[in-house]
């Protein structure tokens, strides 16, 4: 089931980073589903993904709380 998890993130990360250059494919429910994926899969890809550019740009002010 990890690899299922990785391969499904794996194709959410690259439509998503394609949704980056598109403006017709929406970037942040590919990334949502990368994340949630690459979660499931190995906790080494979920720190991988966290520290992506294409992460900290579309996602992280999601899930920083309001100081």
């Amino acid at each position: 089931m990890r690899y299922i998890y990785l391969m499904i993130g794996m194709i959410s990360f690259g439509l998503g980073f394609i949704g980056i250059v598109l403006p017709i494919l929406p970037t942040t429910p590919f990334l949502l589903l990368a994340g949630f994926c690459f979660a499931r899969s190995s906790k080494r890809v979920h720190n991988w993904f966290v520290s992506t550019k294409a992460y900290q740009r579309h996602l992280d002010h999601l899930f920083k709380k309001e100081q």
